[in-house]
């Protein structure tokens, strides 16, 4: 899709620097140095924009990251914290939290298919609201009373955490900006049309090469502004090592529990 629109942008740019020198020709002008002024200026405000909408989508993409690489912590704080609860509130939050775990990987491979997502939003509210119960559960109990502040802490960035990365996933570059940067990129190419049909045919290799590079980087900024597709998204690598890290853990958990034992029974209580 972004090779499409890259093949589509450059020619929209190619045929406004024709209409460019079209107008000059039409105009009867001759080849003849001519004021760089006019293009000069549009060529440096192009620029900027190029720039500042850069910024701002590699600042949203450093904070998805971020976000990222906080929720794995999260998640596995809140595993290792809910595993010293007593039994068999430990095992059941430690099947939850795996299950949570896989739900929010699915929440980003899920791309921009509308259904997906709106599937993986209603399992990780599903989840947070068993999570919390069974967390409540457990800190009833007297023995749980010294972790009580640190478990609720804990689980409740978990949760915010969920909510910030769907957040920053939301927050693009105003679609004005983009509509922006293309008219202005037009502009640029017409000046430049004009400006090679008055310097003469042999600038034609020059004029295209720079319109191809604006239309290429336009491009490549909407790739960075475009987290769960495209040539650049987001790593997922920490949230991966962290769910396949409580993946093992619970499966030597699951190895080393005797079949007819509490936390056995209580670590197949996931809900479906």
């Amino acid at each position: 899709m972004l090779l499409f629109y890259c093949v589509v942008l450059t020619v929209a740019f190619l045929l406004a620097a024709e209409i460019g020198a079209f107008v000059f020709k039409r105009l009867g002008g001759q080849s003849r140095p001519t004021s760089g002024i006019p293009l000069d200026g549009a060529t440096a405000l192009l620029g900027l924009l190029i720039g500042f909408t850069f910024v701002m989508a590699a600042d949203r993409f450093e904070t998805r990251r971020e976000l990222v690489v906080a929720e794995a912590n999260a998640l596995s704080t809140t595993y290792l914290r809910d595993a010293m609860l007593p039994e068999p509130s430990g095992a059941r939050l430690g099947a939850l939290l795996s299950d949570y775990g896989r739900t929010r990987l699915a929440f980003f491979d899920a791309r921009e298919d509308k259904a997906l997502l709106a599937r993986s939003a209603a399992r990780t509210s599903l989840l947070q609201d068993a999570i919390w119960k069974e967390t409540t559960l457990a800190l009833r109990a007297p023995q749980a009373a010294p972790l009580a502040t640190a478990v609720l802490t804990t689980t409740n960035e978990m949760f915010d955490l969920a909510a910030s990365r769907q957040a920053a996933l939301d927050a693009r570059v105003p679609a004005p900006m983009f509509a922006l940067l293309i008219f202005c990129g037009l502009i640029t190419a017409a000046l430049n049309g004009y400006n090679m049909a008055a310097q003469g045919p042999h600038h034609r290799v020059a004029v295209t090469s720079f319109l191809v590079m604006v239309a290429v980087s336009i491009v490549v900024v909407e790739d960075l502004d475009t987290p769960r597709s495209g040539f650049v998204t987001v790593p997922q690598g920490p949230m991966i090592n962290c769910v396949a890290d409580i993946g093992a853990r619970e499966a030597r958990r699951e190895t080393f529990t005797l079949p007819d034992s509490p936390q056995s029974s209580a670590g197949t209580s996931a809900p479906q």
